[in-house]
């Protein structure tokens, strides 16, 4: 069994540091706990700590997390407002919204245009960024 005394060392967590470091003794209570403590590191007193403080959970003034949608739902609902669907080719040109055949991803519908080039396509099981228009 360890036993603390003034002017040993002991591991503490620094404040300053943010680290558990080596600290030398300053001071104890009562109870044979250890009160106070110097790190060896960037000399700084504080009371002795096992580990950082735990910050309290506080449910005032947060927000609340937004739920995540399933990406098949989202896929559903997407191929669900499509008219048409057109098969998929890099030299044919897509808009938002329209429902795409893909030979290795299957069905999934247009999602956002990247750029001039690019498309984001959101399938049953991925979102695939394809070029387009060449």
């Amino acid at each position: 069994m360890t036993t603390f005394a003034v002017g040993k060392d002991v591991l503490s967590y620094c404040g300053k540091c943010k680290l558990k470091l080596s600290h030398l003794i300053m001071a104890m209570n009562e109870k044979g706990g250890i009160a106070k403590c110097k790190c060896n590191t960037c000399g700084g007193v504080h009371a002795f700590r096992e580990g950082p403080a735990k910050k309290r959970a506080s449910t005032a003034g947060r927000r609340k997390k937004a739920e995540a949608i399933p990406l098949s739902v989202t896929w559903a609902e997407g191929l669900s407002k499509v008219e048409e669907m057109k098969p998929y080719s890099i030299r044919a040109t897509f808009v938002v919204g329209d429902g795409i055949t893909h030979p290795t991803f299957g069905d999934g519908f247009v999602d956002a245009i990247v750029d001039n080039s690019k498309i984001s396509v959101v399938f049953k099981n991925d979102i695939k960024v394809l070029v387009h228009g060449k």
